[in-house]
This record gives structure tokens, sequence and C-alpha cells, in this order.
């Protein structure tokens, strides 16, 4: 049973609720159905489950994810079954499973994990809007981090000292400190030290930095503006500690620039999430952000996740995992999505009835499909998963009810099937039925899936 994480009224950690979710549908045009590897747990999502962000309700939570295409819907090109991909901002992210456009989607490298995705892909995206978008930094610069042991606040820091900028970077505890400075950051300052402004004014003999990345909100606006140069640039993008009082007159006064960018704003349009995406991944392989395991938790515990983030309790960065099903389950997930596809439903409630029925195999076709690479491997697997799986077949009819070719990977042969006589060989399928056999009768039929798709569905499982 797909698990999702819904709020039906805004609140704290504990308004969200794990529950079970309606058996998706097959993707419409331009969808994809997408199982999650691994989920993203952002601040933002912290903002629209205690409402300080307005969304429709009920709310499913989580805008990033990670993982596996299951099915692809009409019209959708550029994907296919089997593919590993990512996303940021698109609510639903809090669940095993989840039907997403297309659109939304970038497909992973062989390098890039989805545990490594889903922690860093909205970070990352968030982080090269500040650093090459909102301001673009150049080598020399001076730059002020604020919360630079957070999940967006430690890529900054570290990708903006890859691009050749002197980083000062804030935290708020002495052990955040230590994390920070591990990452080869050297000037790291207290985010609550009341004269933060002026420890960093002395760090730059005076001048200021050139910006200021605010993540922290109230707690460090007046001193990010009063750290800044004149004309220096203010990219508010975080408000942790809660939204600042802005001396509109103050800032203008020095010729700051305020900038509250938001990273769609950046990585709307394909072309650019495609550019931002690949920078990122190259950033990733290049080892810019380090080798850090991001905090775990059980897609049930996601309220604990979000009481740690509010607490600043997390490191760097943090993910939800989805229940990981068995083989069988795979499987028998599988068998149940293609049935749905294909004919519209099925009488599932003899569904488990069929893997105990016998039925009688017969190849009455000589020009047989020829074998597949990996077909024995599938049917074993199979196998293991379902004992008793034996009505894997291809069939076709000739003219609407008798049938005229039916045949499996393995079989006997035995005698005449619906007055056609065998040929006597084994053959190999290339696609799948699942029907229900009785005294040599077809009785039930649920549908049909391609063998590579059914491979691919399967991943390892095929392997």
């Amino acid at each position: 049973m797909n698990k999702r994480v819904r709020i039906y009224q805004p609140g704290p950690a504990t308004a969200m609720v794990y529950e079970d979710t309606p058996a998706l549908p097959a993707p419409a045009a331009g969808e994809v159905r997408l199982r999650h590897e691994a989920i993203g747990v952002n601040f933002v999502d912290t903002m629209f489950r205690s409402g300080a962000f307005r969304a429709p309700l009920p709310l499913e939570m989580g805008v990033e994810g990670a993982g596996v295409i299951e099915q692809v819907g009409p019209g959708v090109t550029g994907f296919a079954v089997g593919d590993r991909v990512a996303y940021f901002f698109s609510f639903g992210a809090y669940a095993d499973e989840r039907l997403i456009e297309a659109r939304h989607l970038i497909k992973l490298p062989s390098y890039i994990s989805s545990d490594t995705a889903a922690a860093n892909f909205t970070k990352g995206l968030t982080a090269w809007m500040m650093l090459y978008g909102a301001h673009q930094v150049h080598p020399g610069e001076v730059v002020l981090v604020h919360g630079a042991a957070g999940g967006v606040g430690s890529i900054v820091a570290r990708w903006a000292k890859a691009l050749g900028a002197t980083v000062i970077a804030t935290v708020g505890t002495a052990s955040k400190a230590a994390s920070v400075k591990a990452y080869g950051i050297e000037h790291v300052l207290d985010a609550n030290d009341p004269q933060l402004a002026q420890r960093v004014l002395a760090l730059t003999n005076g001048r200021g930095v050139d910006v200021v990345y605010e993540l922290i909100g109230k707690q460090t606006f007046a001193q990010s503006v009063a750290a800044l140069s004149s004309g220096g640039d203010l990219i508010h993008v975080g408000n942790a500690s809660g939204a600042p009082d802005i001396d509109q007159a103050a800032i203008s006064a020095r010729d700051i620039r305020y900038v509250q960018p938001s990273t769609g704003q950046y990585v709307g349009e394909r072309a650019a999430l495609e550019r931002a995406s690949a920078d990122l991944f190259r950033a990733i392989e290049q080892g810019i952000f380090g080798h850090e395991v991001p905090a775990v938790y059980p897609l049930q515990d996601a309220a604990r996740a979000h009481q740690d983030l509010a607490d600043r309790k997390i490191l760097g960065s943090a993910i939800l995992r989805p229940v990981v099903p068995n083989v069988g389950d795979i499987a028998k997930a599988v068998v149940r999505r293609n049935t749905e596809e294909v004919q519209g439903g099925g009488n599932f409630a003899l569904f488990d009835q069929l893997f105990a029925d016998g039925f009688i195999d017969h190849t009455p076709q000589p020009n047989c499909t020829p074998d597949k690479a990996g077909a024995r491997a599938l049917y074993q697997k199979l196998r293991e998963a379902f004992p008793d799986f034996h009505a894997v077949i291809h069939w076709q009819t000739a003219d609407g009810d008798r049938v005229t070719t039916y045949k499996t990977y393995h079989g006997t042969h035995q005698g005449a099937f619906l007055g056609v006589e065998p040929t006597g060989r084994k053959i190999h399928f290339d696609t799948v039925d699942v029907m229900r056999v009785q005294n040599g009768q077809i009785t039930e039929h649920w549908g049909v899936a391609h063998l590579y798709s059914l491979m691919q569905q399967l991943g390892a499982i095929a392997q």
C-alpha cells in the first residue's frame, strides 16, 4: 500500500498525518509515475506546514525527491521507464510513489545517487541561483554567508570558496563552527554576537563585504546591512529566525541592492534548469561539497525530522526514506500496474488464486519470437517471488475469441489447447499476460506488459 504524508490544517510538526493513499491511476498526458528512493527535507516544507506560507488544504507535503520512473504517460518524450530522475518544488514528495509532470524532472548521472540528489538538488539549485543569478560571484570578492552549517548555507559557503571568493561564515553554536571550519572556511563567526558586523568590518579592513547571503532573517538582518560595503548586494533568501524589520531608507541611503529572489525565477525555463543542474552535478562530482552523508529518517518519521530541523539539530541535509518493498511486493505491483494500464482494471479478488492454478502451455506458431537478453533471469526472479507464478504468457486471437498464440518461457506443451495442436517447441516470450486458466479455458485475463518495460520496472530484480 502506497503511503503519503499530508496536513489537513496548518500547525506544528505533529500536524502531519502519515496515511495510506488510494491506488494511483495511470499517468495522464505529460506525466510519469515515480517511485521515490529518497525525499528531500527542506526548511520551506516547515513553512508550508506551519501556515507561514499558504497553500490549499489538504496539502500533500514535500517538494523534492529522487527515484525511478515506473510508468510513462502519453506524450512524454525524453524519459523512459527505469530512468533515475530528481525534481524540485512539486508538492507531493512525501510519498512512496507519486504522479508528476515530466517537465519537472532532471535525469540523474550515474555518479549521483538518489540520496545525494534528494539531499542536495533543491538546496543546490537555490545555491546556484544565489551564486550565479541573484549575485554572480567573482574571484576575489568577499561574501558573508549566514547559516553556513545548514543545508543551503553549507553549499553556498563551499561553492563560493570554490569560485574564488573569500568567505566569512556565521553559525549558531561552537559545534557547528567546527563543522564549517572543516569545510575549509577560515573565517567562522558567531551569529549571536552583538558585535558581528564590527568583526566582519575588521576582517575586511573596514570596507565591508561585497555580498551578504541572508538565510537567518530577523536575528542577523541589521548586522547584514551594517556589514555590507556601500553599493553591495543583500540577497535575502531565508528567515530561519523569523521575518526581519526592514529599514528601506537605510538600505537606499547606502545604495545597497536588496533582493528577495526565488529559485524558480532563475531556473523556471527548461534550458536554465538543465544548465543549473549540470553545474550542480559537476560541483558534486568534483567534491566541492565534500562527501557528507545526510541525516536519514523513515518517511513515517517526517514529524521528527521537521522538529529536529526547527531545533537546529541537523547539520547539513536530511532526507526521508520510503519503505523499501521486498521482491515479491515489487513483482506483484508490476503485474497489477500493467493490468490497470492496459485493461483498465481487473478481477483482483481472484489475483492471488491465479498463482495456485495450473494451466496448459501451448505454442501453435512455428515462427516464434527469438530469445531476449535477460528473459531467463527475469523469469527465474519472478518464480522466486511467486513460487506458483504459472500464467506468464503471450497470446493472440485471430477472430476475437480463438487463441492462436499461447506461449510461456518454460512449458511442457501437453496436448491440445482450445482445439489447436502443439508444435512441441519451447519458445521465449517478449510480452507478458496474466490469465486464469481452468479446465483448458481462459476464465480471467489481466493484461499485457512488454518484457523490456517489465524488466526496467523491476530494475535490479531482473539483473
